[in-house]
C-alpha cells in the first residue's frame, strides 16, 4: 500500500518545494522508500539535487506512461526510471516541456494511482480550481499546506481552504508555517490565526542555510547533517519528525478504512 503525500502552497516562494525535497529524503532515511514527484515544467528540483538533465527520449515520463498503460511496465519498475540520490528516496522527472495541459493531467493522473514505493510525494504548483490540482489532492492520504507567516500568506491559506477540493478534504489537510519564529508568535496563536485546530498546524523553523543549500545544489546533503544533529538544523529534525508523525496518523486512518471496508456487512 503506498501512502500518497500532496504538498501544496497559496503563494509563490513559501517553500513548498523545499518540503517536497525534505520530506521526501527524511522519509527514506527513517528506512521507507520514497518517490518525489513534481508538476511544475520548470521545477527547480534536479538543480535542487543536482541531478542534471535527462535527454534520453526512451526514459522520459511520456513513455514511462505508455509503457504503464500497455501493461508492459511493473509498478516497481518504475524506479528504474527515476534518480535516486541517497538510500531510499528517488525522484521521478514527472513532466515534460513538450506537454499541454490536459497531457500533463492525463500523465500525472496515471501515475498516481501507481504503487513504485513506500511513500510518494507530490510537489503541487497548479492553482487550487485546475483538474489536476483536485484530483492530486482528492487521491493523496495528506495534504500540507505551506504558508509564510505574514498576514498575505494567512489571508490566501484561509481562502484556499474555502476551494472545493480542500473543503471536502479538510480532514487531511495540514498547515505548514515556513519561516516560523517562535518569538514572533507561538504555534496556538497561528492555529487560531489559520482556524485550524493546533494538531493540525506543523512548523518549518526560520533557517538561512536551507537557502544556501537550494542555491549551492546541496539539498541532499540537508538531512544526513540532520541526523547528525548538526546544530544549523538542530530544529529541522524536529519539525519534519512532526510532519511524519501526522503521516503515521493518516497511515493509521488509512489501514482501519481499509479494514473496516473489508470486513462483511451484517444483515438486518
Amino acid at each position: 500500500m503506498t501512502f500518497r503525500i500532496a504538498v501544496i502552497s497559496p503563494i509563490r516562494g513559501a517553500g513548498a518545494t523545499t518540503l517536497s525535497v525534505l520530506l521526501n529524503q527524511y522519509i527514506a532515511s527513517q528506512g521507507h522508500s520514497s518517490l518525489l514527484m513534481y508538476t511544475a515544467k520548470d521545477s527547480p528540483v534536479p538543480l535542487m539535487l543536482n541531478l542534471g538533465v535527462e535527454n534520453d527520449p526512451t526514459r522520459s515520463v511520456t513513455q514511462i506512461t505508455k509503457l504503464l498503460q500497455q501493461g508492459s511496465l511493473r509498478d516497481k519498475d518504475i524506479l528504474s526510471y527515476t534518480d535516486q540520490y541517497a538510500p531510499n528516496a528517488y525522484v521521478l522527472n514527472s513532466v515534460d516541456k513538450a506537454l499541454d495541459s490536459i497531457e500533463l493531467t492525463h500523465i500525472i493522473e496515471t501515475l498516481l494511482v501507481r504503487e513504485p514505493t513506500r511513500y510518494v510525494t507530490i510537489d503541487v504548483s497548479e492553482d487550487a480550481n485546475t483538474k489536476l490540482f483536485e484530483d492530486i489532492v482528492d487521491k493523496s492520504d495528506i495534504v500540507f499546506m505551506v504558508t509564510d507567516p505574514s498576514r498575505r500568506g494567512f489571508e490566501k491559506f484561509k481562502i484556499w481552504m474555502q476551494t472545493p477540493s480542500i473543503r471536502t478534504n479538510a480532514s487531511k489537510v495540514f498547515a505548514v508555517v515556513n519561516k516560523f519564529d517562535p518569538i514572533i508568535a507561538n504555534v496556538r496563536a497561528m492555529a487560531s490565526k489559520l482556524q485550524l485546530p493546533t494538531s493540525y498546524v506543523c512548523t518549518l523553523h526560520n533557517n538561512a542555510w536551507l537557502p544556501h543549500c537550494s542555491w549551492a545544489q546541496q539539498m541532499n546533503t540537508v538531512i544526513p547533517q540532520v541526523l547528525a544533529y548538526d546544530p544549523r538544523v538542530a530544529e529541522l529534525n524536529n519539525d519534519l519528525s512532526e510532519m511524519f508523525g501526522a503521516c503515521g496518523m493518516q497511515v493509521l486512518a488509512k489501514q482501519m478504512k481499509t479494514v473496516k471496508n473489508a470486513l462483511p456487512m451484517k444483515e438486518e
